[in-house]
């Protein structure tokens, strides 16, 4: 009997199991379908955001390349720190400044790193010079300079999703790629009283 008994208990966790993994494979059937993210939003740039290339087979953890904001290399603010993970740059009206960030590959062959957009730039009076590709040999790691400007008329933006009103900042994310692959990282740009 206890044989019996031990067999109908594994048949029971068995058909348990198999009707768990089916309802959480079934297709949702609500009729709801997921909305787009907006272009932008400042809560997501804490961390790195990346987009694998289209119709990839990669993994998420197969990208080619990372950058990190440094803040001691960067100049023409009239300062820059760090607010727990993004940087905040402090640019005065009328003036040209330079964010340099360290690229470093991951990438098994030399691949080239093209700045395509930073979001929310340019607008409102700020702006960016496009720079140039940066090509890099696998591991190895080398600074990409990014020049921006506030023109004398520079102001914030009337849309308060853009900006982070207990410091009347500007949230940008400036996006690069290579292989297909984009990486974007957040800071924000603050102007001057």
């Amino acid at each position: 009997m206890e044989k019996r008994t031990f067999i109908l208990l594994c048949s029971g966790i068995l058909l348990a199991a198999i009707l768990g993994l089916l309802l959480m494979a079934a297709p949702d059937q609500s009729g709801s379908a997921a909305q787009p993210l907006p272009r932008f939003q400042p809560g997501i740039w804490d961390q790195p955001v990346i987009r694998p290339p289209y119709n990839s087979s990669a993994g998420l953890f197969d990208y080619p390349f990372m950058y990190q904001y440094e803040l001691n290399a960067s100049t023409g603010f009239a300062s820059a720190y760090k607010k727990y993970y993004r940087p905040t740059y402090i640019l005065a009206p009328g003036t040209n400044a330079t964010i340099v960030m360290n690229v470093t590959s991951y990438s098994r062959q030399t691949i080239r790193i093209y700045v395509v957009a930073i979001d929310n730039l340019p607008a409102y009076g700020f702006g960016y010079v496009q720079p140039g590709p940066l090509v890099l040999r696998p591991g190895k790691s080398r600074l990409l300079s990014v020049q921006v400007y506030a023109l004398p008329d520079a102001s914030l933006p009337d849309d308060p999703s853009l900006v982070e009103e207990g410091d009347r900042q500007l949230a940008c994310g400036p996006w690069l790629e290579a292989e297909g692959w984009q990486i974007g990282q957040g800071f924000y740009l603050k102007p001057t009283p």
